[in-house]
């Protein structure tokens, strides 16, 4: 009724999905002229309209609407594409797109996502991520700190490798060092993700495929 969510945004559950495997908006996707050197282009959002529709010459067709944090972006979907896909047109569905920017059919001046790939958003991190990469600073490096992580990663057993990449400043000179697990395996699940964020002297990254 007042248009806007009072108690949270639905893609609140998928934050981690949004900021860290998405690399555009709907917002950006209605400017298609600034994706197009972009490549691969990856978003998230929740279905909040789904058509399924028939043309004139009696072929099926749909159009689907994704909302994400910022806007929504409407997407037509039109013969094989649309049979392909039309299994994930519902409304409140949460979906991970992914695709590329090219010419509109018939008008070349114009551009548009064009999607290659639909998944349900619950299923990308764990398809996608297959590895943490922390980073910190030697001055930060301290047994507290370390006794933290080591914590954590025991905690949070998975199957995904974990590497540490450790910053120091040497007369000048940004330096750097990879420190990579053979034994440690994390899963980046919301309860990992939360405490790595609550440590101030912690920065990561996500290794995906």
């Amino acid at each position: 009724v007042v248009g806007l969510y009072i108690s949270g945004h639905p893609l609140d559950q998928y934050k981690f999905e949004i900021e860290k495997l998405c690399n555009t908006t709907c917002k950006q996707l209605k400017e298609p002229e600034a994706l197009i050197n972009r490549g691969r282009i990856s978003v998230g959002g929740i279905v909040t309209s789904a058509s399924h529709r028939t043309s004139k010459n009696g072929k099926p067709f749909g159009i689907l609407t994704i909302e994400d944090y910022e806007d929504s972006y409407e997407i037509f979907m039109f013969s094989d594409k649309y049979l392909k896909f039309k299994q994930y047109m519902e409304n409140g569905w949460f979906l991970y797109l992914t695709g590329n920017i090219k010419p509109r059919w018939k008008r070349e001046n114009e551009f548009e996502f064009n999607v290659e790939d639909i998944q349900l958003l619950s299923d990308v991190r764990e398809k996608m991520v297959h590895g943490v990469e922390l980073q910190l600073y030697l001055s930060d490096l301290n047994d507290s700190l370390i006794n933290e992580i080591a914590s954590i990663t025991e905690e949070h057993k998975g199957n995904c490798n974990l590497k540490v990449r450790v910053f120091h400043d040497y007369e000048g000179e940004p330096l750097h060092v990879d420190l990579l697990s053979r034994h440690t395996k994390v899963n980046p699940d919301d309860a990992f993700i939360k405490r790595l964020n609550s440590l101030d002297e912690i920065r990561y990254s996500i290794v995906t495929a």
